[in-house]
């Protein structure tokens, strides 16, 4: 059957707990290489993101999302986040909303 896009785990977060200091969008690290993120802000504040929990690597405005598509960007499919990600966010202050992440891998 080939290459098949696969989808990974969906995670939301409660705005109400975010912090100044990075936090763990996804408890559970994923299985797999990540080709597609998306991060969907339903909150009041904007939000950073980053994948080691101390560099700023991504912002999100309020109302608005994130999007991380190497499935387009490459035409082998090769690009992608590593196997184990965690991905984690923080903001200004607590806020209102949901944070959600989407993420989707090449299963060969």
């Amino acid at each position: 059957m080939g290459k098949q896009v696969k989808p990974l785990p969906l995670y939301e977060f409660d705005a109400t707990t975010l912090t100044v200091n990075y936090q763990e969008i996804n408890g559970v690290p994923y299985d797999y290489p990540v080709n597609y993120l998306k991060i969907i802000n339903n909150s009041k504040l904007p939000v950073w993101i980053s994948y080691d929990g101390t560099n700023d690597c991504d912002f999100v405005r309020v109302d608005s999302d994130s999007i991380l598509d190497l499935i387009k960007e490459s035409r082998s499919n090769q690009l992608a986040l590593p196997k184990y990600l965690t991905v984690y966010i923080k903001s200004t202050a607590v806020s209102v909303g949901q944070i959600v992440m989407v993420a989707y891998t090449i299963d060969y």
